[in-house]
């Protein structure tokens, strides 16, 4: 199981235990470069200027490093209360779910996604804003876990 970072550990409450540590999948950000040199060999290929090259790279560039960033800084736990998530290198989103309001869970695949399973969870329960995280690997195993917790917690 990986571990959990000192930041999310000190929002755990009095007897919280964690029942699943996700992981955030680096695929995505292995899959934009894969496709940026693509694109880089191709514009080449064509005789295409260094100009045309850096205006039609740069978004893939940048989304490269955002996927590296958020790879780096973010996690998911499932706890037997609820769900916590954080993201952010320089600022800071964090989520927080309790199990109990752990309904409405929506798994989001791109074709990539389908391809090296990684994907978005996201919960859109009664009542509450609507909360993601991306790059999660296994999406769905992550889903099952929440849903197991979910029946844990309504059973005591």
């Amino acid at each position: 199981m990986q571990e959990v970072s000192p930041f999310l550990k000190k929002q755990f409450q009095a007897n919280e235990e964690v029942n699943f540590v996700a992981s955030i999948s680096n695929k995505p950000m292995i899959a934009y470069v894969v496709i940026t040199i693509l694109q880089i060999t191709f514009i080449e290929s064509i005789g295409g200027t260094a100009k045309v090259l850096y205006i039609w790279m740069a978004p893939w560039v940048g989304y490269v490093i955002y996927s590296f960033i958020y790879f780096l800084s973010s996690e998911l736990v499932i706890t037997n209360e609820r769900v916590l998530g954080k993201s952010g290198l320089i600022s800071r989103k964090t989520v927080e779910i309790p199990i109990s309001q752990g309904e409405g869970l929506v798994v989001d695949q791109s074709i990539l996604g389908r391809i090296f399973n990684y994907g978005r969870i996201s919960n859109s329960g009664t009542g509450t804003t609507r909360v993601s995280m991306i790059f999660l690997d296994d999406p769905f195993l992550i889903r099952k876990k929440i849903l197991e917790t979910k029946a844990h917690f309504e059973s005591n």
